[in-house]
């Protein structure tokens, strides 16, 4: 059974990249940019690293989150997916250890695989549904498996994506953020606003590209999370490529969309 969301509204932070964004663009292995993160209480802030910054900035830049908006809707979901969670802090917990020191019950706290997630939500005071997911080499189709899943009981899924560089102290980090809506095929006037607001995205495992339109892109995978990420959105961009496959084992993953995505906020 395929799994089917629409998206209404995304937003990344990719430094390097600058607005308008195209399907070409790439990460900038030099760059080192630590966004402000504005939206979290000072507080949490100092306690966020510079990657669960980078997941803040790009949740709390989504219209669901800005002021005037029903951002603390209850009954959204929240979707979290990376391969590695917060490295640096994982290693820096792991050499603490090796040393012989102390660990510090706040630094592991934010150290593990849902850390990010449950500092953002502490933030935005959600009291609903959250998970985090480890995608291993295919956080967003892992993620984006349980994000469609949830849009059965919830009307919307707010769904993150963040990693840096696949070694420690790797100054690139990249976070992009989503929110997902369950297809309404009989819409009133409001919902059809909402139904022209994104493309429709679906997600089945095949074994062969058969009955698919052409062209379809393929992107091979690697030991970075982020390069299976980021191909994903370089093909939402696309107006060319109408699916896009990805190995699974001895299957494939394949993506299709109705649309290429045209409204994406390009974070600096």
């Amino acid at each position: 059974m395929p799994f089917c969301a629409q998206i209404l509204d995304a937003a990344l932070f990719l430094p390097g990249v600058s607005a308008p964004v195209t399907a070409d663009f790439s990460w900038d292995a030099q760059a080192d940019v630590v966004p402000g993160a504005k939206a979290v209480p000072a507080g949490l802030r100092r306690r966020l690293s510079p990657l669960g910054k980078a997941a803040a900035e790009a949740l709390f830049s989504l219209d669901a989150f800005q002021s005037g908006a029903d951002a603390n809707a209850q009954d959204d979901a929240w979707v979290f997916s990376s391969r590695w969670g917060d490295l640096d802090a994982s290693v820096a917990q792991l050499r603490a250890l090796a040393n012989g020191e102390d660990l510090s019950p706040t630094a592991f706290a934010t150290s593990v695989h849902n850390g990010i997630a449950g500092q953002l939500t502490i933030a935005a005071k959600h009291t609903g549904f959250v998970t985090a997911v480890a995608g291993g080499d295919a956080p967003f189709a892992r993620g984006f498996e349980t994000a469609a899943a949830l849009l059965v009981d919830h009307a919307r899924v707010h769904f993150v994506l963040y990693d840096q560089g696949t070694e420690p102290e790797d100054p690139r980090r990249y976070a992009a953020a989503f929110t997902l809506a369950k297809l309404d095929f009989q819409p009133d006037e409001e919902g059809y606003a909402d139904y022209l607001r994104g493309p429709i995205l679906t997600l089945e495992r095949k074994t062969d590209l058969k009955g698919l339109p052409d062209p379809v892109d393929t992107a091979a995978k690697n030991d970075s999370g982020a390069s299976e990420v980021l191909a994903m959105i370089r093909w939402l961009l696309d107006a060319e490529a109408p699916a896009l496959a990805t190995p699974c084992g001895k299957a494939l993953r394949v993506f299709a969309k109705n649309a290429p995505l045209t409204k994406l906020k390009v974070l600096a």
